[in-house]
């Protein structure tokens, strides 16, 4: 019997060969399967938004609903589903764009407001500024007085000091409850 050498180094480098090809192909398919459950997952967290986007927005509606029927005092409403209960206190509720409208209203035009911070409670707020004169200071604390959204309204300081252009300025803080 006669053994080619080159026959036998041909036949061995095409195994190795289709091994790598094989390897390749499981590759390949790995890389498949992990791109096909990467989309699924991505597709059900998707859905799983879209689902409770649904939710929230058809939850507004109902409030929103609810809220053009009565009146806002004191209003309470419980929506029971097994256990879980939902409370909706519009009297605790603080539209604070409705807030800032008023502030604005109220605001004399020579008179700046530079801060406006809520304390922790959401109740009391402290409003900061500077004006031009006292007069201007006391004018908008009497018009926050009279508005009816601004309760209990202090003012809490003011002080003179010289601004730039060696003009004086009023700077205020004020408190109040909402």
């Amino acid at each position: 019997m006669h053994i080619n050498f080159e026959t036998k180094r041909n036949v061995f480098e095409m195994i190795l060969l289709k091994g790598l090809e094989v390897n390749r192909l499981l590759m390949v398919f790995f890389v498949i399967g992990v791109i096909m459950l990467m989309v699924l997952f991505g597709l059900v967290q998707k859905f799983r938004l879209d689902y409770l986007g649904a939710k929230r927005i058809k939850m507004e509606h109902q409030v929103i609903e609810l809220r053009k029927g009565t009146p806002l005092e004191n209003l309470s409403i419980a929506s029971s589903a097994g256990k879980d209960q939902i409370f909706i206190n519009y009297e605790e509720k603080i539209i604070w764009s409705d807030i800032l409208k008023e502030l604005s209203v109220y605001c004399p035009e020579n008179v700046q407001v530079t801060q406006f911070k809520s304390t922790s409670s959401g109740r009391t707020v402290n409003i900061g500024g500077d004006a031009p004169d006292q007069a201007s200071v006391a004018d908008f604390v009497k018009a926050l007085q009279g508005s009816g959204t601004f309760k209990d309204v202090k003012l809490l300081s003011s002080t003179s000091v010289q601004a730039e252009g060696g003009s004086t300025r009023i700077v205020y803080s004020i408190a109040s409850t909402i």
